[in-house]
């Protein structure tokens, strides 16, 4: 099994390759998506997230989910079965990230968990489903409108192209930190 350091056109690839498309052009009604409060919250995020696996960091992540009524009880086993298709590691310049996801029908509420883990854990690559990538960071989306999901998934990317805020992020001491500093960066990437 090959493992992923970094990919040059990751960005690309992870757009792509996540949704499996590649939209012309955003909907403009979607412009105030990520103007909207709620996606990011603070008890949504685990610091010191500590799991041996991926499938134990998404269950973790999920269960507070679903504690925080954000997701229906399928909405777990339906992120699992979709990662082994569509696997969602992703390297960057810092260190790997994930982004699972799953179908809106498993969604009560947009919003994303955040797990900063206390030790990387594998994912499968998505450009590579049989490279891995060592996982820091892992964004549990839960998105109601497929339309959402692009635009949030672009702002993500363009976050992610900046080495400074993923270190800031898996550094943060606080969850409020982490929803300040994503917060803050989601806001800039639609200006």
């Amino acid at each position: 099994m090959n493992r992923v350091e970094r990919s040059d056109n990751s960005v690309l690839i992870f757009i792509c390759g996540l949704l499996r498309l590649c939209p012309d052009e955003l909907p403009g009604e979607n412009q105030t998506i990520m103007e909207n409060n709620g996606i990011f919250s603070e008890k949504l995020v685990a610091i010191g997230l500590k799991a041996t696996n991926r499938e134990l960091a998404i269950e973790a992540l999920a269960k507070v989910m679903l504690e925080n009524d954000c997701v229906a009880e399928s909405f777990l086993n339906a992120v699992l079965e979709r990662e082994k298709v569509f696997p969602t590691g992703l390297a960057t310049a810092s260190f790997g990230v994930a982004l699972p996801h799953t179908d809106c029908e498993h969604v009560k509420r947009t919003s994303i968990a955040v797990g900063v883990l206390a030790n990387p854990v594998e994912f499968h690559a998505m450009d590579d489903p049989d490279a891995t990538v060592e996982v820091k960071l892992i964004f549990l989306m839960a998105i109601r409108e497929s339309e959402a999901l692009i635009v949030i998934l672009q702002r993500l990317a363009e976050v992610f192209q900046t080495p400074d805020v993923l270190d800031q992020i898996s550094a943060a001491s606080s969850p409020s930190q982490v929803t300040q500093i994503l917060e803050s960066q989601m806001r800039q990437t639609t200006a």
